[in-house]
C-alpha cells in the first residue's frame, strides 16, 4: 500500500492491527474512563513490539463531573 500524505485510521482493533505495520507515527487519544465490559481494544502489545514510543503529549483536557478527560499522545516508531 502506498499513499501520499497523512492518513487517519479510525478502528476497531482489527483495523488498527492491519494498519500498524505500515505507519511511522500514531496520534492516540487516551480517554480518562474505564469501560469494564468492553470487548474491543487497541492492540497495545503489537504497538510495543513494532517499536512505537511516546514522543509528545499534544493535548490534555481535564475531565469534569459530566465528561471524562483525555490526552492526545504522539507515538513514533524507532
Amino acid at each position: 500500500m502506498q499513499l501520499d500524505g497523512p492518513v487517519w485510521v479510525i478502528g476497531g482493533a482489527q483495523i488498527y492491527s492491519l494498519f500498524l505495520p505500515h505507519v511511522e507515527e500514531l496520534w492516540l487519544s487516551h480517554m480518562g474512563v474505564d469501560v469494564p465490559d468492553s470487548d474491543a481494544h487497541f492492540p497495545r502489545q503489537m504497538m510495543r513490539n513494532l517499536g512505537f514510543f511516546p514522543v509528545l503529549t499534544a493535548h490534555t483536557q481535564r475531565g469534569t463531573e459530566d465528561e471524562p478527560g483525555f490526552q492526545q499522545i504522539v507515538y513514533r516508531r524507532w
